[in-house]
C-alpha cells in the first residue's frame, strides 16, 4: 500500500496546523509566499491537500493534546495562515481556510515520515541549499547513498544542471538503482556527504556556499571558504593523510581537524580573502584574465570552464550539461568507430566516415546522397 493511501482525510482550520521549522527542509527565504497566497486568492481556497502528522503531547496543566504538524504543504499553511490573520482578506476566502483539507497521517515510520516531508519541487522549485539539506537529513538517518539518490534523484538532476538525462533512467529497478548511483555519486557520495563528515565549520561554510549560489544570503552571512568540488576533494584527500598514521599522519576528528586538513582550510580563506601569498607557489591568473581567456574560446565547455575557475557559479550547472552531453556523444561516437566497418551500404558508411573524421565539410558533403535517397 503507498503510504499516500494510509492517511485519513478530515476538514481543520487553517490556523490549528504548526509548521516545524526544523522537520521542513525547504528554507524560509525560499517560500515565496507573496504568490502562494495570491494562488489562494485567486482559486478562493487552498485546493491541494496538506499532510500532517498527529502527535499527543502533555500540557502544562499535565492535559493530553493532540498537535498537526505539517510533512508537506508549509508553503500552503503559511500563506494560508497569514491570508486567514489578515483584515483585508474576502470572508469566503478566510471561510474556506477555516475548513482546509488534510490528510492526517500517525504512528508513521521514520522512512514513512521522511517519504512525505521530501519535497521534490512540484509546486516551487527546490534550492540547492535545501537539495544538500535534504541529503544530510536522510544521512542523518542512516539510509545508504544509494537510498538517498533514489529517494532524491529527481532534485538531483536539477542541482547537477541536468533534467534532460532523466529521460534515460531505466524502469527495472535494479538497472535503476545501477544508473542513479553511476550518475550521482560523484555528487552526493564524493561531494555533498563528503562536506557534511567534515566538522561544523566546514558543514556550515558548505551551506553558506550554497546559499551564496541560491542568491538567498542574509546581510549578516558571508563566506569564507567557498566549498567547490575540486576543494572537497582535495579536504578529503587531507583527511585520509591526517588519518594515515604510518605516512606520518598526526590524526584527525571532526572537532579538531587535522595538520594537513587545517592547514588547507587556511589556505582556501586566505585565496578567497584575496590575498596576494596564500600560496606562493600557485601562478594564478586573476579573475580578469580568467574571463578574458573564456572570450577567446569557441567551445563553450571552455568557455564555462573558465567562468567557474573566475567565481562565477552560474556556469557550474551549464558546465556540468556540457560534460554529460560530451560523454554521451563520446559513447556514441566509440560505437560508431566500433561498428562502422560492418556497415553494408556505402552512403551510409561514408557518412559514418565523414563524422568520425570531425570535418565539418566532409559530413555536409556526405550527408548529402542519403538526402536524396
Amino acid at each position: 500500500m503507498s503510504i499516500l493511501a494510509k492517511g485519513t482525510r478530515r476538514t481543520v482550520s487553517i490556523d490549528n496546523l504548526i509548521v516545524d521549522v526544523n522537520l521542513n527542509i525547504r528554507e524560509r527565504d525560499n517560500y515565496d509566499l507573496p504568490s502562494m497566497k495570491q494562488q489562494i486568492l485567486e482559486m478562493g481556497r487552498i485546493v491541494k491537500p496538506i499532510l500532517v502528522k498527529e502527535e499527543e503531547v502533555e500540557s502544562a496543566d499535565g492535559k493530553k493534546l493532540k498537535k498537526l504538524i505539517v510533512l508537506s504543504g508549509n508553503r500552503r499553511t503559511w500563506a494560508g495562515q497569514e491570508l486567514y490573520s489578515d483584515g483585508t482578506t474576502p470572508a469566503e476566502v478566510k471561510e474556506a481556510l477555516s475548513k482546509v483539507d488534510v490528510i492526517v497521517y500517525t504512528n508513521l515510520s521514520a522512512n514513512d515520515e521522511i517519504q512525505l516531508i521530501i519535497d521534490h519541487g512540484q509546486e516551487k522549485a527546490i534550492s540547492r541549499t535545501e537539495v544538500v539539506n535534504s541529503c544530510w537529513r536522510l544521512d542523518k538517518l542512516f539510509f545508504s547513498e544509494a537510498q538517498i539518490i533514489s529517494k532524491m534523484f529527481q532534485a538531483l538532476a536539477s542541482y547537477s544542471g541536468n533534467t534532460k538525462k532523466l529521460l534515460s533512467v531505466p524502469a527495472e529497478p535494479k538497472a535503476r538503482v545501477k544508473y542513479l548511483h553511476t550518475w550521482f555519486h560523484s555528487t552526493v557520495g564524493n561531494y555533498i556527504l563528503a562536506a557534511a563528515k567534515m566538522g561544523d565549520y566546514l558543514r556550515q561554510q558548505f551551506i553558506l556556499t550554497h546559499r551564496a549560489e541560491d542568491k538567498l544570503l542574509k546581510e549578516d552571512e558571508a563566506v569564507e571558504l567557498r566549498c567547490s568540488r575540486v576543494r572537497i576533494t582535495e579536504l578529503s584527500a587531507a583527511i585520509t593523510a591526517d588519518r594515515d598514521t604510518d605516512k606520518g599522519g598526526k590524526g584527525w576528528n571532526p572537532e579538531t581537524g587535522g595538520e594537513t586538513f587545517n592547514a588547507l582550510i587556511e589556505k582556501f580563506k586566505a585565496e578567497d580573502r584575496g590575498e596576494a601569498d596564500a600560496d606562493p607557489k600557485a601562478n594564478r591568473l586573476s579573475v580578469k584574465a580568467l574571463k578574458e581567456y573564456a572570450d577567446k574560446f569557441k567551445s563553450p565547455a571552455v568557455r564555462a570552464t573558465f567562468m567557474v575557475a573566475a567565481g562565477d557559479t552560474e556556469h557550474a550547472a551549464r558546465l556540468n550539461q556540457l560534460d554529460d552531453d560530451w560523454q554521451t556523444t563520446s559513447m556514441k561516437m566509440e560505437v560508431l568507430r566500433k561498428h562502422v566497418d560492418k556497415v553494408s551500404d556505402p552512403k551510409v558508411k561514408a557518412f559514418v566516415d565523414s563524422l568520425l573524421s570531425g570535418v565539418a565539410g566532409g559530413v555536409e558533403e556526405a550527408i548529402k546522397p542519403l538526402l536524396s535517397v
